[in-house]
């Protein structure tokens, strides 16, 4: 009982993690199936919910602000470039209306030069008379009133007419300074268009990479969960695990020397062939079949056997299946020499009568395997025939 509790407690960590790493079938599949799942689980969740951005809310609400903003820059400068077009258009009209005011103002000042040629000739003729009475002195004096009078109306026409032909291209430079600022607001519309458009493609393409980055995230935690729980199992499986794992632990549990290690060829050859299993064999130290052949194998088993033996009568037996002892023992027996040697074989003692009876005659070889005999059958055994004084010659460890 002390041996198994203190195998219960000491563990190999090479054995271990070679152990772990023989389920790596079992670990690419969990591996996928929790990428699959836990990925698909978040792909759907990302479109059915509408928080699939990778901006913050504050970040998210920053932008829309901005994007807001610019609308309403782009709404007043609209309405700027409404204004202008209406001033153009006045402008336009009050150009158009000049050349009737023009033709007009000239149209009075010819009247009034008119008036004053008239005026002025009546006065010659006021100024050529020799007889000059009262009364055309007075008509002499309205006379040059009335010149004096048209030729000051005649001045603020001829002043009008100036000033009216200054605004045709004062309107007009007025209209090209309003075209030029309609060009600059539309092109201001233009900028905050882009930072419109700009600002909605990255939030659509943060958004797009996003849900990718958390599916991919998801699938990488998927996966490594999927690993995580294949490991454990095999961690638990291998501590509650009661069969030998070493080839070195049937030496310690039993006191009883490994005479030899034999590999046994089974229905499984294709599976060995496998080379990440052939790299964890020899991680583990696992025998070649073609070093540690039945045969070659045996024949030092027997000649250790030759050496060690005293009455010359061996049983084969063992905590193994009857199928194992049966070709260690057909092996063993061809190997020891027929006129010297009686080799029998048994399965395990311990639950057979009949074969408890035999083991005072004979001397014993154990057939035990790694990973397949279990320790408290081991031990019992091995405790038994050390309370009925049987000997002991040896160990065959076999693996398959």
């Amino acid at each position: 009982m002390n041996n198994n509790l203190e195998y219960e407690y000491e563990i190999d960590l090479k054995d271990l993690c070679v152990s772990v790493l023989r389920k790596w079938r079992q670990i690419i599949l969990a591996a996928v199936i929790g990428a699959v799942l836990l990925g698909g689980f978040r792909l759907v969740q990302n479109l059915t919910s509408s928080t699939g951005l990778a901006m913050s809310e504050s970040e998210l609400e920053a932008a829309q602000e901005d994007i807001e903003k610019a609308e309403a820059q782009i709404t007043t400068l609209e309405s700027s470039i409404v204004k202008a077009e209406s001033s153009i258009e006045a402008n336009e009209k009050s150009i158009n209306n000049l050349d009737n005011k023009i033709a007009l103002a000239e149209s009075q000042l010819e009247n009034l030069n008119n008036f004053l040629e008239n005026y002025s000739a009546a006065l010659d003729k006021l100024m050529e008379s020799d007889d000059m009475d009262a009364e055309m002195a007075d008509a002499m004096t309205d006379y040059l009133v009335q010149i004096d009078t048209l030729q000051s109306s005649i001045l603020s026409k001829e002043s009008e007419i100036m000033d009216l032909y200054e605004s045709g291209p004062e309107l007009e430079a007025a209209n090209l300074d309003l075209e030029e600022q309609i060009a600059d607001y539309e092109e201001q519309i233009t900028e905050q268009e882009e930072l419109i458009a700009e600002l909605k493609e990255q939030m659509a393409q943060e958004a797009s990479a996003d849900v990718t980055s958390k599916v991919a995230t998801y699938l990488v935690l998927g996966a490594f969960i999927g690993i995580c729980c294949v490991c454990v199992y095999a961690f638990l499986a291998y501590c509650f695990d009661k069969t030998i794992h070493l080839e070195d632990d049937l030496s310690s549990y039993t006191g009883n020397p490994v005479i030899a290690s034999v590999v046994l060829p089974d229905g499984n050859q294709k599976h060995k062939q496998n080379p990440i299993d052939r790299m964890l064999d020899r991680i583990a130290g696992v025998k070649s079949a073609a070093d540690h052949s039945a045969d070659a194998q045996c024949a030092i088993a027997a000649a250790k056997i030759q050496v060690l033996s005293e009455k010359k009568k061996v049983l084969v037996t063992g905590t193994v299946s009857d199928e194992l002892i049966q070709e260690i023992y057909h092996c063993l027996e061809s190997k020891l020499p027929q006129n010297e040697f009686e080799v029998l074989c048994a399965a395990n003692p311990m639950v057979s009568a009949g074969d408890i009876l035999k083991i005072k005659d004979y001397e014993i070889v154990l057939a035990e395997a790694p990973h397949v005999t279990r320790v408290r059958e081991l031990t019992d055994l091995n405790g038994f025939l050390r309370l009925s004084g049987a000997k002991v010659l040896g160990i065959i460890a076999v693996s398959v």
